[in-house]
């Protein structure tokens, strides 16, 4: 009898497992939007909470806040996302979705 594997019991890999394969089953739609993974997640997630801080954003989508900044710029230009100052703090910034970001994501996100 072979032995147990440890990625076998262990819950974060059986977890990353699990969204894996619940993201293959979605992402044609998800690339077929001209998006991509990242991409995916910011905008599903500001349609439901929107202005959101880019550090919270960040957290909520499971990414480095560089990382999200430079997505948001990019978002940004394509006219998805707003970025704006946050009148409480200056040192932060607050993201909205756009019209736009709302009419790229919201026929996706009942098929999520």
């Amino acid at each position: 009898m072979k032995p147990e594997r440890f990625v076998d019991t262990y819950l974060g890999y059986l977890l990353g497992q699990a969204n894996h394969a619940l993201f293959k089953a979605f992402e044609d739609q998800v690339r077929e939007a001209g998006l991509g993974s990242l991409e995916w997640r910011v905008l599903a997630v500001l349609s439901s909470e929107s202005p959101m801080s880019v550090g919270q954003l960040a957290q909520e989508v499971l990414s480095q806040q560089p990382t999200v900044t430079k997505l948001l710029q990019r978002l940004a230009a394509q006219g998805w996302v707003s970025l704006h100052d946050d009148p409480a703090d200056q040192r932060r910034t607050l993201v909205t979705i756009t019209v736009a970001g709302e009419r790229k994501v919201a026929p996706r996100l009942r098929p999520a």
